[in-house]
């Protein structure tokens, strides 16, 4: 095997470099898009901002019409398959997750607890099982500008644009789980 100075072989540098992760990747945040369920939501808006202390954050808005037994949250990353498309064809991570479980501290994914953490810092949403019907908000939501050995938390990712959607399902009393809101915000990873 061909060696690199007199102690690592070229494996071994590279396996030390996959050890190591991306420290440092970037996320830059470019638009968001959303839509919801008028049967039980109204008044829906969502925007991001780069605010003035340097950080990209969210702000949302919805009037939820009808009490719900409770939600199901889907959270879905997506890229595209070829360098520079915007097409999204490639799933690199999908989890769903129950509010009931959440909000009782049993749902074990740390990304999904971490989000669900940082949305009750910032909201009035409490995803409690009943959730009762009402007006939430999300104030200067704070959307993550690097994410630490992100290519150790998601294997497959690339540099290139992606697709973050967080779908929330509904489901109201005595009626089957139906679409609540969706939320697809889209950016580039460095």
């Amino acid at each position: 095997m061909f060696r690199l100075c007199s102690f690592l072989t070229v494996k071994q540098i590279k396996l030390k470099k996959i050890a190591e992760g991306n420290q440092g990747a970037k996320i830059y945040w470019s638009s968001v898009t959303y839509t919801s369920n008028p049967t039980y939501f109204s008044d829906f808006s969502v925007i991001i901002f780069n605010d003035t202390d340097g950080e990209t954050k969210s702000n949302a808005t919805l009037t939820q019409i009808e009490d719900m037994e409770k939600f199901i949250i889907t959270i879905v990353l997506k890229q595209s398959s070829k360098k520079g498309m915007k097409d999204f064809d490639r799933e690199l991570l999908r989890i769903n997750a129950d509010t009931c479980k959440l909000s009782q501290g049993s749902f074990k994914n740390y990304i999904v607890r971490n989000i669900y953490r940082d949305i009750r810092e910032f909201s009035n949403l409490k995803f409690s099982c009943p959730q009762p019907k009402g007006t939430f908000y999300l104030r200067e939501f704070i959307l993550p500008g690097t994410i630490p050995f992100i290519d150790k938390l998601i294997p497959n990712i690339s540099n290139g644009y992606f697709e973050f959607t967080l779908l929330i399902r509904a489901k109201p009393f005595k009626k089957k789980l139906t679409n609540g809101v969706s939320v697809k915000a889209y950016g580039v990873f460095t």
